[in-house]
């Protein structure tokens, strides 16, 4: 028998707004563990916003979310500006890491927000406003922003 807090956190969506969710993976999973997968609840993690102690899912409360490295910027969040301009949706992209130029700050230096996700350094992962994750790069791309704004028009339906 599943657990409750598996039924009620850990189900996933296997289709609909979400671009690479693996449709062999169970809806219901045996346990609970939130990897950042494309159909899954995004994994909570604390962060820093200058001295603002947040938690992830703070952020995914009004719009898309992409959440990018500050370490190694592969054009993830130049391309999430781009295409909320032109698609004129909601989206805002995050540069995550211990580095100049992040946004967010892991909270402490165990916190390794990329592996969390699923993602490499280069990576980047897109979340709903219900805190799913709509869709995640493992890695860079060689044109994040036609990438993303197809990624964006498939999850809302406008492709």
């Amino acid at each position: 028998q599943r657990g409750i807090l598996n039924v009620a956190l850990g189900y996933r969506y296997p289709q609909g707004a979400v671009v690479g969710a693996d449709p062999a993976t169970p809806v219901v999973p045996e346990g609970l563990d939130l990897t950042g997968a494309p159909g899954s609840r995004a994994p909570h993690l604390w962060l820093r916003r200058g001295e603002e102690r947040l938690s992830t899912l703070d952020l995914y409360e009004d719009s898309l979310v992409l959440l990018s490295d500050a370490a190694q910027p592969t054009g993830w969040h130049e391309a999430a500006t781009e295409v909320a301009t032109a698609l004129r949706v909601p989206l805002k992209p995050y540069r995550v890491g211990g580095t100049p130029g992040a946004d967010l700050v892991p909270d402490d230096e165990e916190t390794d927000w990329a592996r969390a996700h699923g993602v490499t350094r280069g990576g980047a992962v897109l979340v709903r406003p219900d805190g799913f994750v709509a869709w995640r790069s493992p890695g860079p791309a060689p044109d994040p922003e036609a990438m993303l704004r197809q990624v964006v028009a498939t999850v809302l339906a406008r492709d």
